[in-house]
């Protein structure tokens, strides 16, 4: 699995290429701008890449609301679709829109992305 981050710049309300704007990443988490000498830490947001693909093969990054469809193990194993927040990126955790969570023991058959926190808050609704 490929190690990767995305930025999203609070001031620009955008993401970034980290890239254009000379801006490195220490081990502990700092973003440090090598043109200006400074930490810019608290200029970004980093969202981490969960090692996932949806089902058109791009990358899922925590922040990334997704629907997916999920094959119950208890309930007769009916597929069935929620929209979820990736919200844990270590382990790639849905929390559900509605303000719950996974329930049970289920296989995903199936993620889209939709979009994500910063750019499409109104899917959160």
């Amino acid at each position: 699995m490929n190690i990767k981050f995305r930025l999203y710049s609070k001031k620009l309300q955008e993401y970034v290429n980290p890239n254009d704007l000379h801006l490195t990443m220490s081990f502990d988490g700092d973003i440090l701008s090598y043109e200006e000498g400074k930490l810019v830490t608290d200029e970004y947001i980093i969202e981490q890449f969960t090692g996932l693909y949806d089902k058109d093969g791009k990358e899922i990054f925590h922040g990334d609301i997704v629907v997916i469809v999920r094959q119950d193990g208890f309930f007769g194993g009916q597929d069935f679709m929620e929209k979820c927040v990736v919200d844990t990126p270590e382990y790639a955790c849905l929390s559900d829109i509605d303000g719950g969570g996974p329930d049970g023991i289920c296989q995903v058959v199936e993620i889209e992305i939709l979009g994500n926190i910063r750019d499409n808050p109104e899917l959160l609704s």
